[in-house]
């Protein structure tokens, strides 16, 4: 099994990447891992137990590449990392540190060329004043030319879509909220486990589940990207839904899209003691709710989505239509049957040609007495 890092961008692990990397499992300490995912965090998905971090992502000093033996130093096949480390999305690596270094050299060249281009002469330049007729010398010095404010365009950087968010949250009247839906502020926590704890702007539509105020739908913008949540948990986004937007009426149209559809709800059972064990651990049950572990949640049409529905005709007893492989599982097991009668009837047959062979003996001693 290949191991790749888990930091995202890193191509460590990938067949891209022919550099081997030493890689560093998370940690099972409890305070560690928290630290370890705060240090990381990703968009998609969380950092797990089983994921790994590769040495690029960790200090030097954290590293143990070598072992001391009799003042001697043998390189470890197997580097060994301090309890004490946590890893960083920025690269340690000695590549990222020559790249780093030509990049400042190249900056450093090019403001010194653009410092010659703007450094004014030397000799004094004399200025006529039309009033007092008076000729005044103004030398310009090194000094003067150091104190020239000179632009880099490495720092031009065409600004984000993150500022025509913080816009939208400074001005909220611009996005036509849904009925129902209000802003909610940065600050506010309405799901402990969201991964998304930096969002700008959080949008959400409070409902009552079970004598329970809990918010139904919350849709999160970070940047250009759109999360949702239906019912406290993070879904992934259906068709219907884009994943980012450009504009803020796309944005407008995308929460219009989303107050409207609907929220699947979930299957439900005839009676008491009819969910198998099988059943049960194809199903999760949340705020009184039961469904399948791979329902989607949000659909354009009707009220259960057709994993769940599927569910439910299991439980009431229901026929659903087959697929080809349920068809040819179908059809082995009658041609099993069917083989097994066969075989049986020969079974018969073979006795009955026994006991006439028996009887035919039996009767020709008769006839020799």
């Amino acid at each position: 099994m290949v191991m790749k890092c888990f930091v995202a961008c890193c191509s460590a692990g990938y067949a891209s990447n022919k550099v081997k990397v030493p890689k560093f499992r998370a940690p099972k300490d409890e305070k560690r891992f928290v630290l370890w995912q705060k240090a990381i965090p990703r968009t998609d998905r969380k950092l797990t137990k089983k994921d790994y971090v590769c040495a690029n992502h960790f200090e030097e000093k954290y590293l143990t590449k070598v072992k001391t033996i009799l003042d001697q130093e043998f390189p470890l096949k197997i580097w060994k990392l301090a309890a004490e480390a946590i890893p960083t999305l920025n690269l340690w690596s000695d590549t990222f540190k020559v790249k780093k270094k030509k990049k400042e050299g190249k900056q450093d060249s090019d403001a010194d060329q653009w410092q010659n281009e703007l450094d004014l002469p030397n000799t004094p330049q004399p200025i006529q004043l039309t009033d007092s007729h008076e000729t005044l010398e103004f030398p310009v010095t090194t000094k003067l030319a150091a104190d020239v404010e000179m632009v880099d365009p490495l720092e031009i950087v065409d600004q984000p879509f993150k500022e025509a968010v913080n816009n939208i949250i400074s001005h909220p009247t611009q996005l036509k909220l849904p009925k129902a839906w209000q802003w909610c502020s940065v600050d506010e926590n309405l799901q402990e486990d969201d991964p998304i704890a930096y969002s700008r702007i959080t949008a959400v539509r409070f409902g009552v589940v079970n004598e329970f105020t809990i918010p139904i739908k919350m849709i999160t913008v970070v940047g250009g990207e759109v999360f949702y949540t239906v019912k406290g948990v993070l879904i992934t986004p259906p068709h219907f839904l884009p994943k980012s937007f450009s504009k803020v009426e796309e944005l407008n149209d995308l929460l219009s899209r989303f107050d409207s559809a609907n929220i699947c709800s979930g299957f439900k059972l005839v009676g008491k003691g009819v969910l198998t064990p099988n059943l049960k651990k194809a199903t999760v049950k949340q705020l009184g709710e039961r469904r399948s572990k791979f329902c989607i949640r949000l659909i354009q049409k009707g009220f259960t989505c057709y994993r769940c529905e599927h569910l439910t005709n299991l439980v009431a007893g229901k026929s659903p239509k087959p697929t080809n492989m349920e068809r040819l599982l179908e059809q082995s097991k009658n041609s099993t049957y069917k083989n097994r009668l066969l075989t049986k009837q020969l079974e018969r047959k073979g006795m009955l040609i026994k006991e006439l062979r028996q009887e035919i003996k039996s009767l020709k001693k008769i006839e020799t007495l």
